[in-house]
């Protein structure tokens, strides 16, 4: 039976190695992770990427607070409408640790809370947003396969509008849960990592040409999460803080 990703597991028993194997193994898992990631985002090979998929007209991020046991459930969830882009964060509680969904709270959710102006909600809230129909950056996200709790992911931006100097872009690696997950009465995203490349609207010193970011590299997977449902979501936000582009990867055989 594959363990519920809401529940927290026991830490195993046994000999931890030493810091000079535990410091090779993981440079070990991040050079596989990086090689067996470099060739999928070729164009000719087909991965996980956000190229075919529909385009996002709203965004939604729906809160929840780990201390409420019973949120997850709560019938009243507004599920994600055509062609909506879907985060699902889990809040950290003032139970701490002993909060019933404390496995999976993240303490970036607390940050995207601040970013948005929004307090740390009792229960449950939510923030929709309809996405501008305006230029918007050229971006490809991939995903590479799983490997010893890494996965490798490939981010290139560009060419850039001139008009967004100055943007933001952040990518979620997300647990794509079916609805009836848990109960949960919608399917959900929910975030299990998250992580912000230094791309800050960057452009070339002459301001006369658009510029290119790329970035390859490893994200923890936490425990308990399956891997063959993770994803990654991106999404980019203007310097005025708006949300004005989201993009989601797919697998393809």
């Amino acid at each position: 039976m594959s363990r519920s990703p809401l529940l927290p597991s026991c830490p195993g028993s046994g000999q931890y190695p030493s810091r000079g194997v535990r410091i090779a193994a993981a440079a070990r898992t991040v050079t596989a992770a990086l090689l067996v990631l470099l060739p999928a985002l070729a164009p000719a090979q087909s991965v996980c990427t956000n190229e075919g998929q529909p385009v996002a007209g709203r965004w939604l991020e729906r809160f929840v607070s780990a201390d409420c046991a019973d949120c997850w459930t709560d019938p009243s969830t507004p599920a994600a409408g055509h062609e909506t882009q879907v985060l699902d964060w889990v809040v950290p509680g003032i139970q701490g640790d002993d909060a019933p969904l404390s496995a999976v709270a993240r303490r970036e959710a607390l940050e995207r809370l601040e970013a948005l102006r929004l307090d740390r909600p009792p229960r449950t809230t939510t923030q929709s947003a309809t996405l501008p129909r305006r230029p918007v950056p050229t971006l490809r996200i991939a995903r590479g396969p799983a490997l010893n709790g890494y996965i490798g992911i490939g981010l290139r931006i560009g060419p850039v509008p001139l008009a967004l100097e100055g943007a933001q872009i952040a990518i979620a690696l997300i647990e794509t849960l079916p609805a009836g997950t848990e109960g949960s009465p919608v399917a959900r995203n929910l975030v299990r990592n998250v992580h912000y490349p230094a791309w800050k609207g960057h452009f070339s010193l002459s301001k006369t040409k658009k510029s290119v970011f790329s970035e390859t590299r490893t994200m923890n997977i936490p425990e308990g999460a399956q891997p063959d449902r993770l994803q990654l979501v991106a999404w980019v936000w203007d310097r005025h803080g708006q949300v004005i582009a989201a993009y989601q990867t797919a697998c393809r055989d």
